[in-house]
C-alpha cells in the first residue's frame, strides 16, 4: 500500500468514526463524500470530501 493509499485510509476511518457519518458517492467514484445523517439518510449533510487523485492524468 503506497503512502497516498494510507493516508486515504486514515482520513476514512476518521471520517466514518463520526456518529451518524456514512459514505456516499454522488460525483463518482473517485470522489467519496461523507455525510451525516439521522434517521432520515435523505437529508445527510456533507462534512467531507476525499479525493482520490490517479498518478496517469493526462
Amino acid at each position: 500500500m503506497s503512502a497516498l493509499e494510507e493516508h486515504h485510509e486514515v482520513w476514512r476511518t476518521l471520517c466514518l468514526s463520526m456518529p451518524g457519518a456514512y459514505e456516499d458517492f454522488p460525483f463518482g467514484e473517485h470522489s467519496t463524500v461523507f455525510k451525516v445523517a439521522g434517521r432520515d439518510r435523505a437529508k445527510g449533510k456533507m462534512f467531507a470530501l476525499l479525493m482520490v487523485h490517479q498518478a496517469n492524468c493526462c
